[in-house]
């Protein structure tokens, strides 16, 4: 019943561009958690990539948090289980920090794994990662 709430730090970052990566990649995020993640009501889908609109939600429960900007100047994602496991949060805390920091304004929604990996650029290891997270809950 608890996840892992990761918040990247947007002090000295274009927390616009990142809001908007977060969001047109949540759908294949999405893919990566288990159904309790995207069954529940503290982590709904956002429904907005404009960070300016995303002001005017006053709610916290949306996959990528845009509420916690005023209050800690960080976008919140609250995709992700609870889990103790160091590969796992290092992993999604590196894919998370990709999108945020690293890639270009991304101007369409990303759905599918494969879109993720191409929009994000990602190395193997990151590959091999959202590859396992996609098989470990999609239930083959």
């Amino acid at each position: 019943s608890c996840g892992l709430h990761v918040h990247l730090d947007m002090r000295n970052d274009n927390a616009t561009k990142a809001f908007n990566n977060l969001v047109r990649i949540e759908p294949a995020l999405f893919k990566m958690v288990p159904k309790s993640r995207v069954e529940n009501r503290y982590c709904r889908p956002t429904p907005t990539h404009e960070l300016k609109d995303a002001f005017d939600f006053d709610d916290r429960y949306f996959g990528v948090n845009a509420q916690a900007y005023h209050k800690y100047k960080t976008i919140e994602v609250r995709l992700h289980s609870g889990t103790t496991n160091f590969k796992k949060i290092y992993n999604w805390i590196r894919l998370l920090s990709k999108a945020a920091y690293d890639t270009p304004c991304i101007n369409k929604t990303i759905t599918t794994p494969t879109g993720l990996i191409r929009a994000l650029n990602l190395t193997d290891e990151g590959q091999k990662y959202i590859k396992e997270r996609v098989k470990e809950h999609s239930g083959e």
